[in-house]
């Protein structure tokens, strides 16, 4: 890369869990893909379990159980994600835009698709979670993070909780 060009994104990645911090990454996502004039931009969701039977739980509450109604959710969102971000100029086109529904554990399935469509940038979102809390529960972001081939960008909200006592 040569110094003081920027960096080109032409294919990211996103990945979702339907939560505020998952949305934030779509909207960072959105935002980039449409500031480098990327050729497209996927959004996954990695649902636990494999076949139709999936579960989500959505940021309202709302409790999605195939994985059909996981990819119309994940479409919705992408198009609210994309007119919010009409505010801020003009997003990737809906046509350049793909949602992905994987089942298994999220950071290999984030990872096997980066690989698989030879991606430029992953866009996650990371809870903030610290100390002992983070080693117990692991975390997709540091594990995509230590093991991608490409950038990765780690979207954590504004205001996170404190680190716990003790840990």
């Amino acid at each position: 890369m040569e110094a003081g060009r920027p960096t080109s994104f032409a294919t990211i990645v996103v990945a979702t869990d339907f939560s505020d911090t998952g949305d934030a990454a779509l909207d960072q996502a959105l935002l980039l893909a449409s500031e480098r004039d990327a050729t497209s931009l996927h959004v996954v969701y990695v649902a636990g379990s494999a076949g139709e039977n999936v579960e989500v739980m959505t940021a309202d509450g709302s409790l999605i159980t195939t994985a059909d109604k996981a990819v119309k959710e994940l479409e919705a969102r992408v198009e609210k994600a994309r007119v919010t971000a009409m505010k801020h100029g003009e997003p990737i086109e809906s046509e350049r835009v793909t949602v992905h529904i994987r089942a298994g554990i999220p950071e290999d399935e984030v990872l096997r698709l980066a690989d698989e469509l030879g991606v430029d940038l992953i866009v996650l979102g990371t809870h903030g979670r610290r100390g002992l809390r983070s080693l117990v529960l692991g975390s997709v972001a540091e594990s995509v993070l230590r093991s991608a081939k490409c950038a990765v960008l780690v979207v954590r909200p504004k205001h996170y909780p404190p680190a716990e006592a003790g840990a």
